[in-house]
């Protein structure tokens, strides 16, 4: 990006952004790295059921629901 200007990313997980770091093989860096990203980050955590199984092309038919995640 020329000139370093600000810009938004969007990061999404099914996991917990306290599980992160076991999935980084050095500790150091994982936590080094979630500083940056969790720097000034804005966090939105999503309940209820998914609606990725209502969506799913057929579902209707199949009479599936959303799963809870």
């Amino acid at each position: 990006m020329p000139g370093g200007g600000p810009a938004s990313s969007v990061i999404t997980s099914n996991r917990a952004v306290d599980e992160w770091v076991a999935l980084f093989d050095d500790p150091i860096l994982a936590n080094s790295a979630l500083d940056r990203v969790a720097h000034r980050a804005h966090q939105i955590v999503m309940q209820g059921p998914s609606l990725r199984a209502a969506r799913a092309p057929g579902a209707a038919k199949a009479g599936r629901r959303p799963t809870k995640t």
